[in-house]
């Protein structure tokens, strides 16, 4: 039988959060000792009368998606174990916003020696997941590992071919853990389907790369200059076609280079394509966002784009610890987008006419799924971990922000007008203004006059000389004894985690005043630096942005003098606004395809054909 999932656990290094792979059920009033996993041996000892459940994140097969997009008609179930057991073979789904779980079939299994038994899964609902429940017969009885199988499938397995594509700049270190987690599990285990058929391109913007450190055999390296998100992942889409002359390759993985991977989620993704179904085969799939601090909880499992409301991300902050929220997961609802920490796009769907665009960074994956995207598969237990947002704030990511989703608009949404480029340049623009942030407000103006210039001025630039200027115009954090006020870790946590409900009046006379613009200053106020409420800063003097990951902060103060400056500035742009949207939208349109074909970026890189030199393979 051939193997679409592996049943996994904790692993050392990677994920401690029990509960996303495996579930203790508790008997009342029991005698027994419950259940002892051991990490370094992967196994997991259950004792009499205690049993464990394993309808979780990990560990759950998502028969609905994969009876819904796959070719294999029936499942198995497959059991490395010594000792007795009691196995219940489980479907769980979300009905109704209910929780629904039945019994499949039950059997129990015994033997004094490590063994490996099949069960079949009976026919069962086309929705929600599958799963299994152990209760242990005798003190000591021992999971050692298992897997899911395709028992029957209506057509032979597909032949597929990953080539890994990673964009570092100057995150070695994260990507020397991520090498080393896929050569253990994957590269170098004789028992994973996936070894044969993945290969590593890393696109090495900072040139700094110790190419001895990457597995041997099939990982390539292109050390290039710092051209941004957009000019690495691009690299990597180049070399992988130009690499591709015998079809070995059929899908490209998108990963960020600081991230932190489940081995089993590659391969999830090998087995799921195998045996996709015709019609879905150019359908991308997309591995979930977890948080890297809080690794049980979901940051996004899909998206889409909305032009007013931008990134919509799906299943935010789900808990994947909870089953509720694990088969919550399995309900689709139409995700077209998925970012590029982990994302896989079929070969068919890349060219080298068909390149992304030169945005540096932010907004190169996003618009090249509004270009080539029809839908997005995400399943279960597929995914990476990456530090939240909230964990990188920055100045300069408002100027990148609002200059390349006012060009992606501009490309992809025809029905935008000047009047919702002006909204969209207010919308911004005050969110900063209204709390003292004047050089993040000039930012986001600037970023919106740039877009206007046009797509010339946009590739005359020197992407490093442009992000250094950005990088200075902004604020630059503080060590926290430079700054002139003590930071209130209760103030901080109130402006942080949600402020009191404000009355009718208070937010009437708050508006009034311009969010105390008006009103005599009164007080210091201390505010996250990532998404702080206008509210926190109403009638404050000066205000100390905390961030609380670094321990740094910078400080900002109230300034009418400051106000008129970037205000005179933002009626400048909204006057550019009215003169140029039209004519630079119809330039950029025009200059589209010139601008993501081969020919553009190779001489945007300065790739040559010494820099493209395969038999240099490690």
């Amino acid at each position: 039988m051939i193997t679409l999932q592996n049943l996994v656990f904790p692993k050392p290094g990677i994920c401690y959060e029990t509960e996303m792979y495996f579930r203790y059920v508790a008997i009342p009033n029991s005698a027994s000792n419950g259940y002892l996993f051991n990490s370094q041996a992967q196994l997991l000892t259950v004792d009499r009368g205690s049993t464990v459940s394993f309808d979780t994140y990990f560990n759950g097969l998502s028969i609905g998606k994969w009876k819904k997009y796959t070719t294999v008609t029936k499942y198995a179930l497959v059991l490395d174990l010594q000792g007795k057991f009691s196995i219940a073979l489980m479907h769980s789904q979300i009905i109704n916003g209910v929780t629904v779980q039945k019994v499949l079939a039950s059997r129990q299994v015994g033997s004094t020696e490590r063994c490996s038994i099949e069960l079949l899964f009976p026919e069962c609902e086309s929705t929600g997941a599958i799963s299994f429940r152990l209760e242990s017969l005798e003190d000591g009885s021992v999971l050692y590992g298992g897997r899911y199988c395709a028992a029957e499938f209506e057509q032979p397995p597909r032949r597929i071919g990953l080539a890994l594509n990673i964009c570092n700049f100057n995150r070695e270190a994260y990507i020397y853990r991520n090498m080393g987690i896929i050569d253990k599990y994957i590269l170098s285990n004789p028992e994973s389907e996936l070894r044969e058929h993945l290969s590593i391109f890393v696109a090495d913007n900072s040139s700094t790369i110790d190419t001895s450190r990457l597995p041997k055999g099939c990982s390539y390296v292109f050390p290039q200059g710092d051209f941004g998100g957009a000019g690495g992942f691009c690299r990597g889409l180049m070399e992988v076609q130009r690499a591709n002359t015998d079809g070995r390759y059929t899908h490209v993985v998108m990963m960020d280079d600081d991230i932190l991977i489940e081995p089993d989620s590659l391969e999830r993704m090998y087995a799921f394509l195998c045996f996709i179904r015709e019609e879905y085969r150019h359908a991308f799939i997309g591995g979930a966002l977890l948080r890297l601090d809080f690794q049980n909880i979901q940051c996004t499992h899909g998206g889409e784009w909305d032009w007013n409301a931008q990134y919509v991300f799906h299943k935010m902050n789900a808990n994947l610890c909870s089953m509720r929220d694990v088969l919550l997961n399995e309900v689709e609802d139409g995700a077209k987008i998925n970012a590029w920490w982990c994302h896989c796009i079929p070969i068919t769907e890349i060219s080298l006419q068909n390149l992304p665009y030169p945005f540096f960074f932010h907004m190169d994956d996003v618009e090249y799924d509004l270009r080539n995207c029809q839908q997005v598969i995400n399943l279960n237990g597929i995914c990476v971990w990456h530090e939240p947002f909230e964990n990188k704030p920055g100045s300069h990511l408002f100027y990148y922000n609002t200059r390349n989703i006012l060009i992606a608009h501009m490309l992809h949404f025809k029905e935008m007008r000047t009047t919702d480029a002006l909204n969209y340049l207010r919308n911004a623009f005050f969110q900063h203004l209204l709390i003292y942030r004047y050089k993040e407000a000039e930012l986001v103006a600037r970023g919106v006059e740039d877009a206007l210039r046009g797509p010339k001025w946009l590739v005359a630039q020197n992407p490093e000389g442009l992000l250094e200027d950005v990088l200075a115009q902004g604020y630059r954090k503080q060590a926290m004894d430079d700054l002139p006020i003590r930071l209130d870790y209760d103030q901080y946590l109130c402006a942080s985690q949600g402020l009191p409900p404000e009355t009718k009046w208070h937010r009437l006379v708050r508006r009034c005043t311009l969010n105390g613009y008006l009103c005599k200053a009164n007080r210091d106020a201390i505010i996250p630096m990532f998404g702080p409420s206008a509210r926190s800063v109403y009638r404050a003097k000066r205000v100390l942005n905390y961030d609380p990951i670094s321990e740094r902060g910078f400080i900002t103060e109230k300034s009418y003098r400051d106000m008129i400056h970037v205000l005179c500035y933002y009626w400048k742009v909204r006057k550019q606004i009215k003169r140029r949207f039209n004519s630079a939208r119809a330039e950029y349109q025009k200059q589209f395809p010139a601008m993501t074909n081969e020919r553009f970026w190779d001489a945007y890189l300065g790739i040559t054909r010494e820099t493209t030199n395969y038999e240099k393979t490690l």
